[in-house]
């Protein structure tokens, strides 16, 4: 190991950069108090290249280091490669990482199946559709990428994404960047804004103004893809709201509305539990709320 001068590596050459992002505010705060423990690998050449470290580097500069603790080797491009990659495979790669990972490896010719058992080791079924997919999300613009980490894409996601011009994507994730977003959110409003470019022929993103939730998002896209659903689903809305159900008792609708039958449920920890639900329940069958969901269901109020 010897200390070397930041200005003589070269910090533009990433073709063994693995990590995305490469920005790490938790590492800063250990090299602020700790200093950097790991050296960087770098090449023999001139000026140095980067085979592991891109992140201790990247924490150096932004701390105003001048220089840092290496270990230089000379080694071909593609054991470099698969040097780096086992060294962050350590930890588990996110699905960025994973993808510039296979893409590195594609970009430099490694066989297939090598491509393939690196797909395998990364949790990836070894085909050519997947490897389609990880090689344009390593290809993306850097917002796709940083939207799929933030909010934990999967590659279902990642998928409908991709179904997307990039001039849309942009719109989308412009969109939901700033939302707390579950997985299935995530899904059902790509889905939905496919619906849209489906039934329009375009997305008309000046109706799309910023939300404050996924769900009032998720209520505006389904207007335009699904408008007498909509409106069941406001009625809906409106009849709980109007019935104030116990905390213990549940009346789950099927959320297409294609099934004549409701699910009632009643959490209960004691026989009085479920006597104090079984009253609310008649009260709701005597004043007819119950019996308006029916209606609903069957289609007897759907105006």
């Amino acid at each position: 190991m010897e200390t070397i001068e930041i200005n003589s590596i070269n910090r533009t050459d990433t073709r063994f950069c693995v990590s995305f992002p490469v920005e790490d505010s938790l590492l800063l705060a250990s090299i602020t108090t700790f200093g950097i423990r790991m050296p960087l690998l770098l090449l023999d050449t001139v000026p140095y290249t980067v085979v592991t470290g891109f992140k201790r580097l990247d924490a150096a500069c932004q701390l105003g280091l001048t220089a840092i603790p290496c270990s230089i080797s000379r080694m071909s491009e593609k054991d470099a490669l698969l040097t780096a990659i086992n060294d962050n495979i350590k930890r588990p790669l996110n699905l960025v990482e994973g993808a510039q990972s296979v893409d590195k490896m594609s970009r430099l010719g490694f066989p297939r199946e090598e491509i393939y058992a690196m797909m395998k080791l990364l949790g990836h079924e070894p085909h050519e559709k997947l490897l389609g997919n990880l090689l344009e999300i390593a290809r993306a613009d850097s917002r796709t990428k940083e939207f799929i980490v933030k909010h934990g894409a999967n590659m279902t996601h990642v998928e409908l994404l991709l179904r997307f011009s990039s001039t849309e994507r942009i719109e989308i994730i412009a969109l939901l960047t700033e939302m707390h977003l579950t997985f299935s959110q995530l899904r059902e409003i790509l889905q939905l804004f496919l619906l849209v470019k489906v039934k329009e022929e375009r997305i008309s993103f000046e109706d799309y103004p910023r939300f404050e939730t996924a769900d009032v998002l998720k209520l505006s896209l389904k207007k335009r893809t699904h408008p007498v659903l909509s409106t069941f689903e406001q009625r809906l809305k409106e009849m709980r709201a109007k019935a104030a159900l116990p905390p213990r008792v549940t009346v789950k609708v099927d959320p297409f509305f294609e099934k004549e039958f409701i699910d009632v449920g009643i959490r209960a920890e004691c026989v009085e539990d479920v006597e104090e639900a079984i009253r609310s329940l008649d009260s709701l069958i005597k004043n007819g709320w119950l019996g308006s969901i029916f209606e609903l269901t069957k289609g007897t109020d759907r105006n």
